[in-house]
């Protein structure tokens, strides 16, 4: 894998950038349990919508279909995800497994989405 050096620096200033903000977050009050609940959210639904998107990049911009249901599944977990997080006081980052059995079951999903458009590709 060849990383490009404007890649690295974009890496590094977004690493930094995260780093930046999660002490500000902690300098303005903000306690561990709201970290681990709102920003948790935020790194594990980012990784696995990395996990559950890479190899459909060519379907999200060719097939306008496949790119809406995509977008609907995603704004559904993000509003069940963010109903559960709101009424749970207290959180642990252990709780996001659940998020993993979503993705294993939307994974089957997305094959099914690629090959009823008629692709071959994944």
């Amino acid at each position: 894998m060849h990383i490009k050096l404007n890649d690295l620096l974009v890496y590094v200033a977004i690493s930094l950038a995260i780093i930046a903000g999660s002490f500000g977050l902690f300098a303005i009050g903000l306690t561990w349990d709201h970290f681990i609940k709102w920003v948790g959210f935020v790194a594990v639904t980012s990784i696995l919508a990395w996990i559950f998107y890479t190899g459909a990049e060519t379907h999200l911009r060719q097939e306008r279909y496949f790119a809406r249901i995509n977008i609907a599944l995603l704004m559904l977990h993000c509003i069940v995800w963010l109903v559960i997080l709101t009424l749970v006081d207290h959180w642990k980052f252990v709780w996001f497994m659940p998020m993993l059995i979503e993705v294993a079951a939307l994974l089957p999903l997305r094959r099914a989405l690629v090959k009823w458009l008629g692709s071959t590709d994944e």
